[in-house]
């Protein structure tokens, strides 16, 4: 099922993720898999797994945006603040 943006500037979502990110999901699970039948380690797989529940969309919003925005706002903008003399009137 293959859902249209509404003002079609928006990408295209495909169930509950956009096509981007469907396809690197994908391409992780299957490589990970691979790995995981030649070595026995199951770590890419997962990689994969955790990646695909990352960005799952609701309204337009996944948790690996609030993930970013938490770390942006926390670890690496600086905040600003100005302390100035209020005027006296």
């Amino acid at each position: 099922m293959r859902y249209y943006p509404e003002n079609l500037r928006s990408q295209a979502v495909v169930w509950l993720w956009k096509v981007r990110d469907l396809i690197v999901t994908g391409v992780l699970t299957v490589l990970g898999l691979l790995l995981f039948s030649a070595t026995g380690e199951g770590l890419f797989a997962v990689i994969g797994v955790a990646y695909g529940i990352l960005t799952v969309q609701a309204e337009e919003v996944t948790v690996m945006d609030f993930i970013v925005w938490g770390a942006r706002y926390f670890l690496l903008d600086q905040e600003r603040f100005e302390w100035r003399m209020r005027d006296e009137a």
